[in-house]
């Protein structure tokens, strides 16, 4: 519950749903794929997740 983002907490769940959808960036100008986009959050969400699930817990 307290990591809700699929992209800043949970990446590995947006680059499924890209995959699964097909979708890809609409951006003319600079253009990036999920893989590119989700790398940048993939340290971020790992350094939450044990703060995220020992508050739930609480």
């Amino acid at each position: 519950m307290l990591r809700p983002c699929p992209m800043l907490e949970n990446p590995e769940k947006l680059r499924e749903m890209v995959a699964k959808a097909g979708a890809h960036s609409t951006d003319l100008q600079s253009p990036e794929t999920v893989e590119h986009l989700c790398t940048k959050c993939d340290q971020y969400a790992k350094d939450w997740q044990p703060t995220a699930d020992k508050l739930w817990m609480r």
